[in-house]
């Protein structure tokens, strides 16, 4: 006996699942100009909601590789006798050091050359060497670059520290103002496409008022009554959120190709398709599903 109450139970939601979802259809049908305006205006807000997304993953990758590029140069005394190991085990003990490696005056000798002359540059590996030889420190953070710098200018026999943080801290300040731009878009994009669908949804419930109150007469529950709208709501989102997701992942293809084929640098080039596509299209379906769940449970909430 209560195997088949409940087998009439899980009917009865089924059946009102099916009803709600029909409804909801039948309320995007009832105002097809309305509800295409509607799926168009938050597909272009997801868009470029998607587009900054995408573009925020991009800064914060090539944040991560202009940080990783970030060197502090330690030169030698020069006429001295160099330590490896242990000049080189007291740099990997300073604070904030991520790995040390050293370069030669001979070897930084053959690379200017060959960065100069090309194959020729050997000509001149029997002329008198004026470099120094030297320690490049790779650093955890770029935030602990003076701290390093400092620290390495007391190592004995170090002659002189040069690092590149001012240029690249510039660099990083700048992306870090862009980011938070980004994320001030996104919320504002967000709240718009949250006011579309609140909209929406309050005029088609104005344009069935007459069948609501006769609902209402009759005994009808309010979740019966609004539900159909929340799921109108939510096809509303899903819909403009599938259509922006096929159009930013396009955009992104297409401009991942074009600047593969201007620029050749790995600290330019994007965030692979496959890394990504998965994420924004899980953002934006859920960001599209979101919106359009309380965009339409705020307005069924406000309709009197």
């Amino acid at each position: 006996m209560r195997y088949i109450q409940k087998r009439e139970a899980a009917h009865r939601v089924d059946s009102k699942i099916l009803y709600f979802i029909k409804q909801g259809f039948k309320n995007i049908k009832a105002h097809k100009a309305m509800s295409v305006a509607s799926v168009c205006i938050v597909a272009a807000a997801l868009s470029l909601l998607g587009l900054f997304a995408a573009a925020g993953i991009n800064v914060s990758g090539f944040m991560s590789r202009i940080e990783d590029s970030c060197k502090v140069s330690v030169y030698m005394q020069s006429g001295t006798e160099v330590r490896i190991s242990e000049t080189e085990d007291e740099l990997k003990k300073i604070p904030g050091v991520k790995a040390v490696s050293f370069c030669s005056r001979e070897e930084r000798m053959e690379k200017v050359s060959r960065e100069v002359y090309g194959d020729d540059g050997y000509v001149f590996k029997d002329r008198e060497n004026p470099l120094r030889d030297s320690f490049i420190i790779t650093l955890d953070n770029l935030s602990e670059g003076d701290a390093v710098a400092k620290a390495a200018g007391a190592v004995e026999g170090v002659e002189e520290v040069v690092q590149s943080k001012d240029i690249i801290g510039g660099v990083t300040t700048a992306l870090r103002a862009v980011k938070s731009i980004g994320v001030w878009i996104m919320t504002v994009l967000v709240i718009l496409a949250l006011l579309i669908v609140y909209n929406t949804i309050r005029l088609g419930m104005s344009a069935f008022s007459d069948e609501i109150s006769i609902m209402r007469i009759v005994g009808a529950a309010d979740s019966f009554i609004t539900a159909p709208f929340v799921v109108q709501g939510l096809l509303l989102g899903a819909v403009g959120a599938a259509l922006a997701d096929i159009l930013v992942l396009t955009c992104y293809a297409v401009l991942g190709t074009n600047i593969s084929a201007l620029v050749s640098s790995p600290l330019t080039e994007l965030v692979s398709m496959s890394k990504i596509a998965l994420y924004l299209t899980a953002m934006l379906i859920g960001t599209g599903g979101a919106i359009g769940v309380i965009g339409s449970a705020a307005a069924v909430v406000t309709y009197k």
